[in-house]
């Protein structure tokens, strides 16, 4: 497995990447597939989250996956898009892959693999 990260956005509290496998980046393909809206409303959450970190438990936009302490998402409430992370150290954020709102047989499978995402970028020494 090559992983590499790529830049996405930067900002004064944050910087967030996107990770890329080989020459493929699920979180690029995911953005680049939502209608205009969704991706302009998915860009701003992650903008807001460079420039103000995550404001915690008044902020639905952005939450753990149920069951882990790891796994997280960015949420666009209107088309139920899903953009999962992971944060390393308090500057990093590691966007893995996008999806609808997972339904529930999925959703342990969908914290498994940020987790293993995760473990995947620890081992190979490419988090900042």
């Amino acid at each position: 497995m090559s992983l590499s990260l790529e830049k996405m956005v930067s900002g004064p509290v944050k910087d967030i990447y996107a990770l890329v496998n080989g020459d493929r980046c699920e979180t690029r393909k995911y953005l680049e597939e939502l209608a205009d809206n969704p991706r302009e409303a998915m860009m701003a959450n992650l903008q807001r989250m460079a420039d103000t970190g995550w404001a915690g438990q008044g902020d639905n936009r952005i939450g753990h996956l149920r069951g882990s302490e790891i796994a997280c998402e960015f949420k666009e409430h209107k088309t139920g898009s899903r953009l999962m992370f992971f944060m390393h150290g308090k500057r990093v954020v590691v966007c893995t892959h996008g999806g609808p709102h997972p339904g529930r047989p999925e959703y342990r499978a969908l914290v498994r693999k940020v987790e293993r995402l995760r473990e995947d970028c620890l081992r190979e020494g490419i988090l900042p």
